[in-house]
């Protein structure tokens, strides 16, 4: 499961707000021998986090 870019994300968020908890995920993840980097788990979040909060795409009508 650590190995999984997408995984790691998501567990780091579901963490969220409590940041405290999220530095201890992201401990969690770093020691794990086939996880992605901090960096790149960060930056999923960072994607997840945005795609979230962008409204639905609705197609325009014609």
């Amino acid at each position: 499961m650590l190995h999984c870019l997408d995984c790691c994300a998501r567990l780091v968020i579901s963490t969220h707000p409590a940041k405290p908890q999220a530095a201890a995920m992201l401990a969690v993840i770093e020691r794990h021998r086939d996880a992605p980097t901090r960096k790149a788990v960060l930056e999923r979040v960072r994607e997840l986090l945005e795609a979230r909060n962008d409204p639905p795409k609705v197609p325009a009508r014609t």
